[in-house]
């Protein structure tokens, strides 16, 4: 644990006294899904809503909070870093003000962003501080961490891994990390979902975790296959309803052989289009189904995907996982650098299982889950900085410092 001393007093009395001043200047920023937070709507994780109904949904002290709270894990992100990695001051200088500008530049926004953020931070802190004193303690802490994060934003389950990888390189020296692993996984699975329907059947009456999940799932097999994929889909009445949303996205001209015979980037306009695509399957459902139950209709849109998936991979195998890795390469600007990324990925779990080494650990770790971080993204959502950030920004912290760090040592 993180013990108040002096110096860590110190750090939280100036975080507080620059968040109180910030918040003061700075005015919230609202965004199109800021309302669904404030007022809780049924499409919304229910931590965040928690978190403003907790501060009375008093937006000035929400910032207040998100701003302190991106402070201190941003400072600690770093001591931790510099401390065990043995980082010099310029590299740990230059991590701080880059990380610390974003931190704060999101902690205005009323989203879950900032806020799922300082958790995750918070969990690495934890993870670090694990890698060195390996005590099952500071496992626990990033564990409760990242869970915390789960239920603030979902995509944070994409942390599991981290402490996953770590589980399976100190398998030989601690087995018994592994072994609590399933519990712990469990839990990230189970729970936050459990609570998020129990939320939502409370506040909301809807006994469903998150609305609309499946229509979002929905959008990219339907607009990366063609109509062709239709006669592999046996029932009539999903069949229908399949070709009904797929005439709706041809009508908006938002399918990737619309796209392609336009000579456009398909994935570009997917990622620019993915809501009103979306809307294709809620109308689509609405309108088939107008006398069933919000609950029923959302079985409705899970029983069209897997449907739709099984036909896409029953035409063409290939070319659907083709489709996803092209999507998620889009993170990497391109799927030339998507698979660089891959294999020095790849090389540096060699390297690891050949000469075990903490350094090469940590940046595994974040190697790791900023590949599922991508590929858990391209499942569901639109390939935006907002999303990829939690993880592509520790990354390239991390890989600016120890490039730093090399040529400090190589001067010394």
């Amino acid at each position: 644990m993180i013990l108040f001393d002096n110096k860590i007093k110190r750090i939280i009395f100036v975080s507080l006294i620059s968040s109180v001043f910030l918040s003061f200047i700075l005015d919230p920023q609202l965004f199109p899904d800021s309302q669904g937070y404030i007022d809780y709507h049924s499409l919304r994780s229910f931590g965040y809503p928690l978190f403003i109904n907790l501060l009375q949904k008093n937006l000035f002290l929400v910032v207040l909070v998100q701003l302190f709270l991106a402070h201190i894990s941003s400072v600690f992100f770093i001591l931790e870093l510099k401390k065990k990695f043995k980082l010099n001051n310029l590299s740990s200088l230059l991590i701080f003000l880059i990380l610390i500008v974003i931190s704060l530049k999101i902690s205005l926004s009323i989203l879950t962003g900032s806020l799922a953020f300082s958790l995750y931070l918070f969990s690495l802190i934890f993870l670090i501080k694990f890698l060195d004193k390996m005590d099952f303690k500071n496992f626990i802490i990033s564990f409760f961490f990242i869970f915390l994060a789960v239920c603030i934003r979902s995509q944070i389950i994409f942390a599991m891994l981290n402490l996953l990888t770590i589980s399976i390189y100190l398998y030989p020296q601690k087995k018994r990390f592994l072994f609590l692993l399933i519990p712990l996984i469990s839990i990230i699975l189970v729970i936050p979902k459990e609570i998020n329907r129990f939320s939502n059947k409370t506040v909301n009456q809807i006994n469903i975790p998150i609305v609309d999940q499946w229509n979002q799932l929905l959008v990219f097999p339907i607009y990366s296959s063609g109509i062709q994929i239709s006669q592999f889909i046996e029932n009539k009445e999903f069949k229908n309803l399949f070709t009904r949303i797929y005439n709706c996205m041809k009508e908006k001209k938002i399918t990737k052989n619309i796209a392609i015979k336009n000579g456009q980037n398909w994935t570009e306009i997917l990622d620019n289009n993915y809501f009103p695509a979306k809307n294709c399957s809620n109308t689509q459902i609405d309108y088939l189904y107008k006398n069933y139950s919000l609950e029923e209709k959302e079985e409705i849109g899970k029983k069209l995907y897997f449907k739709v998936i099984y036909a896409s991979w029953k035409l063409n195998k290939v070319q659907i996982l083709k489709d996803y890795f092209m999507k998620a390469s889009k993170s990497f600007k391109n799927q030339y650098y998507a698979l660089i990324f891959i294999l020095f990925t790849f090389f540096l779990n060699l390297q690891l299982l050949i000469k075990f080494n903490k350094k090469l650990l940590f940046l595994n770790i974040l190697c790791i889950t900023h590949l599922s971080n991508v590929f858990l993204i391209s499942l569901v959502a639109p390939m935006l900085v907002r999303y990829t950030f939690y993880t592509e920004l520790i990354l390239i912290l991390a890989l600016i410092s120890l490039v730093i760090n090399y040529f400090h040592v190589r001067k010394s």
